[in-house]
């Protein structure tokens, strides 16, 4: 027989919460017989719906309680929307959470109380306007009888059948029924437990069926009839699939410092940056391990645990008790890390740490519920949906008429709906809606951050030194930072000589004057040394041969949007291939449809950079082959796919392959607009087509081409204007439309059998081009008149000829691509590069000799190394934009482009001559989404008071405004430009970083940029931008704005600028306060660009 001490062992509870009942008044388990659910939230820590739960079903297992229905149904409801509003992360500290957490107990309240509440008014309301109803015609059928016989009936409607006369009975009849039909609807209007019941079953269907791990995805069924409907309006085909109308939100490390609260301690794991050898690569597995030194520290209530998170090395296998077989790593490492940590902290806390969680979500302890949290979470891509309210009411109503009835079973033998079907469709509906307004309020809000335009968080440059002015080559030699990257990068061994090829014995300004294609990198220099720089240098942008954006690939390019909105000439992406193994991770069951979604809306954002003669070109596989062309033909329309290439990259074919070795990959290829012939050009003409072009002129290079047509098609009786005689002088070859004495060979478009054709050029175009044509005299004693074909056109660009549909040149193949790496880059490489020779054919007919190259999956940067490779061999002037969310842009990509411009010749990393070439480009970091939940903030002051009353409206309100942070943009903190700040993951850091906001508003105005200076006034810097927007000339000013500045400040701040800056632009743009007459504000374009 069980006690009232047997409730300290459930979950949660201990002998303290026996003391809670007894002086509640209840002494034994008895006294608990019968006890509801209210009754148990006023005893003394047993508030928790978990506890109570947990007491609800131990009382049941003794018989102490029998649990109704409509509770039951409730409960389950209940615990679906505990998932729903995320209450199993009620502890945690930070993002998104912290926010959610402002407002749990409301929430909690909404759904013990209200939520009950309402369903019993709905049901109530209705009941009550039925049975008004049912007895307005009870108490009508009444007074008709009364009415019709007034003898024979009585007050209460019964009629005296007996006393009737024979010829009133067919009438009495007929009113009889009608009385005892409405009757019987009066007493049909009285709806039982039973519907209440099924409402919270109908309610726990239709949201279990899109929620799953924290996101709203359609979960497939098996069905005999159709459980879903798609939008649908009338196309051929229609692609979709489950998660198309969401985010597919790519991150690195989702918590990079993750915070939560148990009884009263503060507990944190941070995230730290790892030493990785070069010789890891990016397909190695990483692992949360704890930091070497001081891995958990423990100060007073706070306790910190210091992670890394890096493929594991040999030693860890020791310290972990790890094998290498293991499949079970991850968890095996974690349960370590708990042991550890409880070995270590107080007593108190390892009590704390060991209890159970309190919640239905797990039966683990609170480390482990913690541990394992932010392991997986860390580990998983997530969905953010672009209109979860807009889909769910849409499902709900598809739901209600297909799930929760069948039309068969919504009406009566009458063709009437019953009241009980009526009352319980309506409830559902309305109780469904305003839970859908919460839970989409919720996920708009997150959809509202990741949308947000992020931040620049810093801009650098790499410049060649003979764009360097001499007078900082000091500076530079006297920069320890920058000497020992060049030592790093070129390979350079002072022991041996420090320069291999001029003999120098130390870095000096002889060194810096002997190799100028040596880059240094502005981040090794304080900002005015970068400015100094810039200075010098005319038309920035212009002069800025490439951009590098380090930062998560869809918000790179929607901050993109503005300034290379219809700009970009050729696009290449190798995306991931969702093969399992190539990085991509897909939640359960959902490869395909994730990675759609994933692709889904980065290809839609670069087509809007796209001009209107650009081309897009992908790498893919047979794995999603199909998919993917389909995806791509919804994008850019089917009418612009260009070509399916067929690229033969690994001639020996895939020996893991099951049935067939591939040996090949496809490019899919499109246009932005087919009516554009220029979209895609000729492969420019090279090896063996270069032997044709066997005569040569003053002009250059040529091949002999017959002017006449040869298409059947085409005769003298259809093109009559085509077919006149031409005179060759036979002396000089030289060739005339009018015969004399030196051009006596009269020559007419015949064929061998004499019969009539046609030239290929007009009468007026000979005339026009007559030094192009020229006479030649065959084996057999004819001549014949030909065009001259040259090599080169007049801008010197070599000929080309249509590209083919199949490449199978060795160059292209994946093993080169390897190679060639491996020789640049040494052992730091990576796996499956593509070879910089496919690329380079792509942006041969993508781009043209000055066009802009975008490849926002930059990978190892082998685009970037394309663009210039071509540029070198054609004499060209393609810039190039790569985006890379990874370390690789550190690693490999910007070391990668700094080595080929100091030499084409490497081999192992070390350089094999030092004939470099000029070049700049720019590279920035941006803020990432998870940097911008971690920064959100709550605002203080009375305004939280008014929240009392909690509705999905004053949800809204609230996360619109009463959330802030300087991620959501701090206008105040514009005064002082130069220092505005933000906590961004550095690595595997968390760090506060000073953010560029200069060059964010840049990127968010759409400015070209031509010069940036920086001067100083009364011990103030300014910075100043100047450049071009939509044919205007434009000046940034930026400056310090002090609170106690006063009209004397502005007034000088005024004359300042007018004699140091000001000229004739068309627009100014400054921040804070100003004095200027004409000035706009940057803190309403900011705010307006970044949120648009």
């Amino acid at each position: 027989m069980a006690k009232l001490e047997d409730i300290a062992d459930l979950p949660g509870f201990g002998p303290s919460k026996i003391d809670s009942f007894r002086n509640a008044g209840y002494d034994t388990l008895e006294d608990l017989r019968g006890i509801t659910w209210d009754e148990l939230g006023e005893v003394k820590g047993i508030k928790s719906s978990a506890k109570r739960r947990a007491l609800l079903n131990f009382l049941e297992e003794q018989n102490l309680r029998e649990k109704p229905e409509t509770e039951e149904k409730y409960e389950k409801f209940r615990a679906l929307l505990e998932e729903l509003f995320q209450f199993e992360s009620a502890d945690l500290d930070f993002g998104v959470y912290r926010i959610m957490n402002e407002k749990r107990g409301r929430i909690e309240e909404f759904l013990d109380e209200e939520l009950q509440e309402k369903v019993k008014n709905e049901l109530e309301e209705f009941q009550a306007t039925e049975q008004s109803e049912a007895r307005e015609r009870l108490e009508a059928a009444k007074e008709q009888i009364n009415n019709d016989f007034p003898h024979w009936a009585d007050e209460h409607g019964n009629i005296d059948e007996e006393a009737l006369p024979d010829d009133a009975q067919g009438i009495a009849k007929e009113r009889k029924d009608e009385y005892l039909e409405a009757k019987a609807e009066a007493e049909k209007a009285d709806i039982g437990e039973s519907t209440e019941a099924a409402i919270y079953q109908d309610l726990y269907r239709f949201f279990k069926r899109y929620y799953e791990d924290g996101d709203f995805i359609p979960q497939r069924r098996a069905a005999n009839q159709e459980k879903y409907a798609i939008p649908y309006n009338g196309e051929e085909v229609k692609l979709h699939w489950a998660n198309k109308d969401q985010y597919f939100v790519k991150t690195g490390e989702q918590f990079q410092d993750y915070k939560f609260r148990k009884d009263s301690y503060d507990i944190e794991f941070k995230l730290h940056d790892a030493h990785v050898e070069k010789s890891n690569k990016k397909g190695d597995e990483k692992y949360f391990v704890l930091r070497e030194r001081n891995p958990i520290e423990q100060e007073d209530r706070c306790l910190t645990v210091h992670f890394e998170y890096r493929p594991l090395r040999e030693e860890d296998y020791d310290e972990y008790g790890l094998s290498e077989s293991s499949r079970t790593k991850s968890g095996d490492i974690q349960d370590d890390i708990k042991e550890r940590i409880l070995s270590e902290v107080s007593s108190q806390l390892r009590e704390v740490l060991e209890s159970d969680t309190e919640t239905e979500y797990s039966n683990s302890s609170v480390l482990e519920k913690h541990l394992k949290n932010y392991r997986t979470k860390n580990e998983e891509d997530y969905f953010i949906h672009k209109d979860l309210g807009g889909f769910l009411e849409q499902e709900l109503d598809f739901y209600l008429k297909n799930e929760v009835f069948s039309w068969k079973e919504l009406t009566d033998e009458t063709g009437e709906i019953p009241s009980h079907v009526r009352a319980r469709l309506n409830a559902v509906e309305n109780i469904a809606t305003e839970i859908i307004e919460f839970i989409s309020q919720i996920e708009d809000f997150q959809k509202k951050l990741y949308e947000k335009k992020k931040f620049v968080v810093n801009s650098e440059y790499c410049v060649t030194l003979d764009k360097v002015p001499e007078e900082l080559y000091s500076e530079i030699l006297e920069n320890d930072e920058q000497l020992e990257k060049w030592r790093e990068l070129y390979a350079i061994d002072e022991k041996s000589g420090l320069a291999k090829y001029t003999g120098s014995a130390e870095f000096d300004e002889d060194y810096l004057e002997q190799h100028q294609s040596m880059m240094i990198d502005t981040k090794f220099f304080d900002p005015e040394f970068k400015f100094r720089l810039l200075s010098h240098i005319d038309d920035v942008d212009s002069a800025t041969e490439g951009v590098l954006v380090n930062g998560e690939n869809y918000q790179s390019l929607k901050l993109l949007e503005n300034k290379y909105s219809d700009s970009i000439d050729c696009i290449y992406i190798d995306p991931p291939y969702n093969t399992g193994n190539d990085g991509f991770v897909y939640k359960d069951n959902y490869p395909h449809s994730s990675w759609l979604s994933m692709l889904n809306d980065r290809a839609s954002a670069s087509r809007q950079l796209l001009n209107e003669d650009g081309a897009f070109f992908s790498s893919i596989d047979d794995n999603e082959m199909d998919r993917y062309n389909l995806l791509l033909s919804d994008i850019f329309g089917e009418e612009n796919n260009a070509a399916n290439l067929i690229a033969r990259l690994n001639p020996r074919g895939r020996t893991m392959d099951k049935y067939v070795a591939h040996t090949h990959e496809y490019i899919l290829s499109y246009v932005k607009d087919s009516s554009n012939t220029d979209a895609i050009t000729g492969m420019p003409k090279e090896g063996e087509m270069l032997e044709e072009y066997d005569r040569e002129d003053d002009r250059g290079k040529y091949r002999d081409i017959g002017l006449r047509n040869r298409n059947p098609q085409f005769n003298r009786e259809n093109r009559p204007n085509l077919y006149f005689p031409l005179y060759i002088n036979p002396d000089t070859n030289e060739v005339a439309l009018e015969e004399n004495e030196d051009y006596s060979i009269e020559i007419h478009p015949t064929d061998s059998r004499g019969r009539d054709d046609c030239w290929t050029w007009s009468e007026e175009k000979v005339a026009n081009n007559i030094d192009m044509l020229v006479g030649r005299k065959t084996r057999n004693g004819d001549w014949r008149v030909y065009r001259k074909d040259y090599l080169r056109d007049e801008n010197g660009e070599v000929a080309k000829t249509m590209a083919k549909s199949v490449w199978t040149d060795k160059e292209i193949n994946n093993q080169r691509g390897k190679e060639a790496l491996k020789h640049l880059m040494g052992d730091h490489t990576v796996d499956f590069p593509k070879s910089v020779d496919l690329i380079k054919k792509c942006v041969k007919i993508g781009a043209g000799h000055d066009g802009t190259v975008l490849d926002f999956f930059a990978g190892s940067g082998t685009t970037a190394q394309a663009v210039l490779e071509l540029n070198e061999e054609y004499d060209q002037n393609r810039d190039y934009v790569m985006i890379e969310m990874a370390d690789y842009l550190h690693e490999v990509i910007k070391p990668r482009i700094i080595k080929w411009v100091y030499s084409e010749d490497w081999e192992l990393g070390v350089p094999e001559g030092s004939s470099g070439r000029s070049h700049l480009f720019k590279y920035i970091e941006t803020e990432d989404f998870e940097d911008t939940l971690h920064q959100e903030n709550l605002k203080s002051g009375d305004s939280q008071a008014s929240f009392d009353e909690f509705s999905p409206s004053r949800l809204s309100y609230y996360l619109n405004f009463e959330v802030d942070g300087p991620s959501l943009l701090d206008l105040g903190g514009l005064k002082d430009p130069f220092e505005y700040s933000l906590y961004i993951q550095k690595g595997n850091e968390t760090k506060k970083e000073t953010i560029d906001l200069i060059e964010t508003f840049n990127y968010l105005l759409g400015l070209e940029v031509r010069s940036i200076q920086q001067l100083e006034n009364n011990d103030r810097k300014y910075r100043v931008v100047n450049g071009e927007r939509d044919n205007e000339n434009v000046t940034v000013i930026w400056r310090t704005v002090e609170d106690d500045d006063g009209e004397e400040f502005f007034e000088n701040d005024r004359e300042f600028l007018r004699s140091n800056v000001l000229g004739d632009e068309d627009s100014v743009y400054i921040n804070y306060d100003s004095a200027l007459p004409d000035a706009k504000s940057i803190e309403k374009i900011f705010q307006n660009r970044m949120w648009e």
